[in-house]
């Protein structure tokens, strides 16, 4: 990348399969057990190196409205750390967000990781994947599993992220965000924490057609008490013949994995997306 030129990265997200609140830890954070898997969703980001130096770090934003202060941004968490301890051009950054914030998509994490991977390859070739990967962890957990953007198994607080072999080739994902933005801090509050009962691993290594009944998301039973618009959307998902139907991370996102497409007439007044999986 040279003075006055641009990139533009594709910033995709996540969605959780299953996930287990098992631990309250002495610091406050929550130990869990999930996997994440990829998805094609995305945000674009453009980077443009300014010639003038000592320039401040330059976000800004279009797309969906982004209510926070830029320095709660995770690119702009992450340029913040990079110029403390390396050496690394002052950047214009334009981020046009089109993954839901408050979701449970992750997408804000994977903004910071695929940033940071571009400045690595370009600018910053002495750092260590694992010193990436501290970098990442001081932004967001979630930030570590976009680092390699495979399905990974995620224990511990969200940073102990291992690629997980799962294959749901030729099923459809369809995805529902219903415009609802729910904390993630508040979700935690509302949840008791116990031990998994069944091992997540051993959950998914099963064919998918056997996870309705035992692959559960633990924010689900506050979180759709506190938004029952969220649950309705989940029966309707398997009305319309999901194989299996969940929310994604804390929520709102809602989502179900299909056999074919199916009519989504119905969410039209909601932010829809689909992919085939691979």
């Amino acid at each position: 990348m040279t003075i006055s030129s641009c990139v533009f990265i594709k910033s995709g997200c996540k969605i959780n399969l299953g996930l287990q609140i098992v631990e309250k830890r002495p610091d406050g954070y929550h130990n869990i057990n999930s996997v994440f898997l990829p998805v094609m969703w995305q945000d674009i980001i453009e980077l443009i190196v300014i010639p003038e130096q000592n320039k401040p770090i330059v976000l800004k934003t279009s797309g969906i409205k982004i209510d926070t202060d830029p320095q709660f941004n995770t690119i702009y968490k992450l340029l913040t750390l990079l110029k403390q301890n390396y050496a690394i051009p002052p950047l214009y950054v334009h981020l046009h967000k089109c993954i839901p914030m408050g979701a449970g998509l992750g997408g804000g994490s994977a903004n910071a990781a695929e940033v940071l991977k571009y400045l690595k390859n370009h600018f910053l070739s002495t750092l260590t994947d694992t010193e990436a990967l501290i970098l990442l962890s001081k932004i967001g957990s979630d930030c570590v599993f976009f680092w390699n953007t495979e399905p990974a198994i995620i224990r511990g607080t969200g940073s102990q992220c291992h690629t997980f072999s799962i294959s749901l080739k030729g099923y459809f994902l369809v995805l529902i965000y219903p415009h609802l933005n729910i904390s993630t801090a508040w979700a935690y509050s509302q949840c008791v924490p116990k031990p998994a009962e069944i091992d997540i691993a051993d959950i998914l290594s099963k064919p998918l057609n056997t996870w309705k009944d035992v692959l559960h998301n633990d924010f689900e039973a506050p979180v759709f008490k506190a938004y029952p618009l969220l649950d309705q959307i989940k029966q309707n998902l398997y009305k319309k013949g999901a194989v299996y139907a969940s929310m994604s991370g804390s929520g709102s996102t809602m989502y179900g994995i299909f056999n074919e497409i199916p009519d989504l007439s119905e969410f039209a007044m909601y932010s829809c997306f689909t992919q085939t999986l691979q």
